[in-house]
């Protein structure tokens, strides 16, 4: 009896395992065709301290398909201030908060284009440890992955997670494009999230 209920188990165990769906090679968190917040409820905008500015359009004409939306940012980074743009994963204002999980994932992955060529950020992946503690927040520069910035072609950038340092990949909560250098900006970006190798882009 012991016997058949142990064969049992085990064969239910492995039929389990056999169905449980493996992470996908990719995840997309965001795509700017919901409006301001992603499928997962979590938003965007920017910030900014006079006299530098930032503002942030879903524009329809510069795309990287025939139909749809990116995201286009356009601002004025003066020596006093700053300015930029954060994304939640998941609604901030709804408690408990929630965290994405990017544990099977290697890379930060999306898709960017300026206008005139040449427009440099920096980006920041932020957990929950680093959310109230700005001094420990990896700063990682788009330039360490595309030296001569931005061209006026879509580029898909790829930054491995393990660059922001010890960050909580199980409790990801928000990412930041920090406007650094004085002068004025406008590029466009699409298609945010995380893939488990260099070549996939998020699907």
């Amino acid at each position: 009896m012991k016997r058949t209920v142990l064969s049992l188990l085990f064969l239910t165990c492995s039929l389990a395992v056999q169905g449980a769906e493996p992470p996908s090679r990719a995840l997309r968190v965001w795509h700017f065709e919901d409006g301001i917040s992603n499928h997962l409820g979590g938003q965007y905008n920017t910030y900014k301290r006079e006299p530098s500015w930032a503002r942030t359009y879903l524009d329809p004409r510069v795309t990287r398909t025939p139909r749809g939306h990116s995201l286009r940012v356009t601002a004025h980074r003066q020596a006093e201030g700053f300015c930029g743009l954060w994304l939640d994963f998941y609604p901030a204002s709804e408690p408990p908060r929630q965290f994405l999980d990017a544990t099977p994932y290697r890379y930060l992955s999306f898709w960017a284009r300026g206008q005139k060529g040449g427009e440099d950020f920096e980006i920041e992946l932020i957990d929950e440890a680093t959310l109230d503690n700005e001094e420990a927040r990896v700063r990682r520069p788009l330039r360490a992955y595309l030296p001569q910035g931005l061209s006026t072609t879509w580029q898909h950038v790829v930054i491995p997670l393990a660059d922001f340092g010890r960050i909580r990949r199980e409790q990801l909560v928000r990412m930041t494009l920090n406007l650094a250098r004085r002068g004025d900006y406008r590029f466009y970006l699409d298609d945010f999230g995380f893939a488990r190798d260099a070549t996939a882009p998020p699907a």
